[in-house]
This record gives C-alpha cells, sequence and structure tokens, in this order.
C-alpha cells in the first residue's frame, strides 16, 4: 500500500536502479512521478526531508557542429498530396 513506503524502500529502489545502469536524471524523474503520487494522499511530506536525489549528468547532450550535422542524411521532401473530394452527382 502507499502508506507503507517508508524512505528506506525509496532509497533499494534508486540503489536498484543505478546498479542496473540507469542515470541519475531518470531515477531522479521517476522517483519525482513516485513523490507526486505520494504527494495526492498526503504521504509525500514526511519523506521528502529524507529522500536524496541522485546527481544529473552535465556533461550529457550537446548541440551538433556544423559539420556533425552535415554527416546526417538530409530528410526526403514530402510529397504533396491532393485532396480528393468526392463527386457529386445528381
Amino acid at each position: 500500500m502507499l502508506c507503507d513506503i517508508s524512505t528506506r524502500d525509496i532509497e533499494a529502489y534508486q540503489g536498484k536502479r543505478r546498479r542496473e545502469g540507469v542515470e541519475g536524471r531518470t531515477v531522479n524523474i521517476e522517483v519525482g512521478v513516485l513523490s507526486q503520487i505520494l504527494s495526492a494522499y498526503r504521504l509525500w511530506e514526511s519523506l521528502a526531508g529524507e529522500v536524496q536525489m541522485p546527481t544529473d549528468r552535465k556533461d550529457a547532450g550537446r548541440a551538433l557542429t556544423p559539420v556533425e550535422e552535415g554527416d546526417y542524411p538530409k530528410p526526403r521532401p514530402q510529397r504533396t498530396r491532393l485532396a480528393i473530394w468526392p463527386r457529386y452527382s445528381r
């Protein structure tokens, strides 16, 4: 039950996910969802001060340089589809 979730349970879950190779940002998002669910039932307040969130990587993700961008194929132009209107005959 939701009311049975403890700080120890959350820490165990975080540790398990980190050992599986999941990044800290993903674990934080998952714990964030849990905190929203628990907050809806006013159960998060008692846990919030004790739960430690993993650190996020700051070096992940960057914009491609123009040279790198040129290495990818350009998308094909979309063909224009003509609307076909039903022909009404009387």
